[in-house]
């Protein structure tokens, strides 16, 4: 689970796949290749977006993120972009 929020980082935020295999390389081990990473991506990425809930009041821009990381998950789109904080 530790390292599913790197690995998820190439698709949801900007981390580039070259930087992610290094990482995987160095690290020994690529949790993409695991059976488990997608289960775990989605705990993680749900984790993100009820994170992102409790404080959708601090600014529009966190409601209008909230939003769009769950359109994102509601359309399956493992690939949209998410914003970071």
């Amino acid at each position: 689970m530790d390292i599913t929020t790197i690995a998820m980082t190439v698709d949801r935020f900007d981390m580039s796949a070259t930087e992610y295999s290094a990482f995987a390389q160095i690290y020994g081990r690529d949790v993409t290749r695991q059976s488990e990473y997608e289960t775990l991506r989605a705990v993680r990425e749900l984790t993100m977006v009820t994170w992102l809930m409790q404080i959708i009041d601090v600014s529009p821009r966190h409601a209008a993120e909230f939003r769009h990381r769950v359109a994102s998950l509601r359309a399956g789109d493992t690939r949209q972009r998410w914003n970071a904080f």
